[in-house]
């Protein structure tokens, strides 16, 4: 087995048929040229590729994420994307040969982490932990659910332009005393909204908070939710209930002061999901140590 990295392919359209099983994505080099040169975290090496003669059969893609830790402010750790192998060499250990190289990458850097996602029901998530990977305590945060009664949602006048530096503002006052994903790069927001992880129709930003969510059918699924107090939490909250869906879902509540909200609002709460994110240290050091109980991450900051 050859590895290489992702800039070395000599067929890039091989990747488009090793990710289109594993994740639905059509993966076209324009496509990926489009999110590295949109997202920085992707800039640098993209991934490693394993060729069995000439054909592609299995990848770990890696990034470089700013978050933010108790012992040294503002780092960058590593991020693992993108994990596929070809289902013809399922279970030969293609993957457990390339992540090596993806630590090796990322002790180079400097980098004292490295963080995955996945889903503990998955086949890799066994595979990540005999490679050193443990579950954040992400994994047991609260889920807050609410079901209306279906009515007609309110009518929206024309969207107005989206004020991306508002919405900044309000996450960095909010995140100022939180770790890990409490730092973003520059203009995020706007790079969120080219690359369609949020659409400007369902963003409702005001004064002292905002919201990005995603509507499906009768559903409204928070992405990332902010404010800097109780009355702009309300303030929000109550335009995204003006939307007249059904189902309020809310996968990650770690603000006290939204979780009350919640509950005077009627919500019921889960804790516990399959979707975790994983983290293997990479020096001298844990993630409790790091991180503390302070630790920030939204449904937005999936990778």
């Amino acid at each position: 087995m050859k590895v290489v990295i992702y800039d070395q392919l000599d067929d890039p359209y091989g990747f488009i048929k090793l990710m289109e099983p594993a994740f639905g994505w059509t993966a076209t080099p324009t496509r990926i040229a489009r999110m590295r040169r949109l997202d920085q975290r992707y800039k640098d090496t993209f991934g490693f590729a394993a060729l069995d003669k000439s054909r592609l059969v299995g990848f770990v893609g890696v990034m470089d994420i700013r978050v933010r830790t108790l012992d040294r402010g503002v780092e960058t750790i590593g991020g693992i994307h993108g994990v596929a192998t070809d289902p013809n060499f399922a279970r030969t250990g293609i993957a457990t040969r390339l992540f090596p190289y993806a630590h090796r990458h990322f002790r180079r850097k400097g980098y004292r982490f490295s963080f995955l996602c996945t889903g503990r029901n998955l086949v890799g998530h066994n595979l990540y932990r005999k490679l050193g990977y443990t579950d954040t305590p992400l994994a047991d945060r609260l889920t807050a659910y609410r079901i209306y009664r279906p009515r007609k949602a309110k009518r929206r006048r024309k969207p107005k332009r989206i004020d991306y530096r508002r919405m900044e503002r309000v996450f960095a006052q909010v995140m100022k005393d939180r770790t890990g994903f409490s730092v973003r790069f520059p203009h995020w927001a706007r790079i969120k909204a080219k690359m369609q992880r949020f659409q400007p129709g369902s963003a409702i930003i005001r004064p002292g908070g905002y919201a990005l969510f995603e509507e499906r059918r009768r559903t409204i699924e928070i992405l990332d939710f902010h404010a800097v107090d109780r009355a702009a939490y309300q303030d929000v909250l109550s335009r995204v209930k003006a939307r007249g869906k059904a189902v309020l879902w809310d996968p990650y509540v770690s603000d006290p002061m939204l979780e009350q909200l919640y509950r005077d609002e009627g919500c019921e709460f889960r804790r516990g999901r399959w979707f975790t994110v994983m983290c293997k240290p990479l020096a001298r050091t844990s993630f409790d140590r790091a991180f503390g109980d302070r630790f920030a991450f939204t449904w937005l900051d999936v990778f």
